[in-house]
């Protein structure tokens, strides 16, 4: 249920402050990235995040979820198999669906661009005391827990 709001409401207020901080935030974790992802197109890369988040997704689910063609996510998997960024293996109970997986350099470079993210937030938490900071992260918990976006695997 969306609530219908005024401008004038404080709840709007308070969204709009909320939605300026995810921004920030957004600009502050974003990492430089790699040579090799430097060259990769949009869909390449949401294709990517996708695998880190969900491994072992489907071909099929990727364009379900990105709203792109099969197609494009082949093609996709395809350009980024070859620099080992993914590698697809045969589902065990149906071998005509191919579940996808990072790469070694797939998993290097997550690796890399999650610490640099854990330690630009890491500093960014830093001026708070730790109560402070677990109540921070516990109240955008529950706010995502209640809700419709789904959360990545961790």
């Amino acid at each position: 249920m969306t609530a219908s709001l005024e401008p004038s409401d404080e709840t709007y207020q308070l969204a709009e402050r909320f939605l300026r901080v995810l921004r920030s935030l957004d600009r502050l974790t974003k990492i430089k990235p790699d040579q090799h992802i430097e060259q990769l197109n949009l869909n390449q890369l949401r294709t990517l995040i996708q695998i880190r988040n969900y491994p072992g997704i489907s071909q099929k689910d990727i364009a379900e979820k990105l709203e792109i063609t099969p197609a494009s996510v082949s093609i996709a998997i395809r350009q980024m198999e070859e620099i080992n960024l993914v590698e697809r293996i045969a589902d065990s109970d149906d071998g005509r669906i191919m579940r996808l997986y990072l790469g070694a350099f797939g998993k290097k470079i997550v690796r890399e661009t999650e610490s640099a993210q854990i330690a630009t937030v890491a500093n960014l938490l830093t001026p708070l005391n730790s109560e402070e900071q677990r109540m921070l992260i516990e109240l955008l918990e529950i706010a995502l827990k209640h809700s419709q976006i789904d959360p990545p695997a961790t």
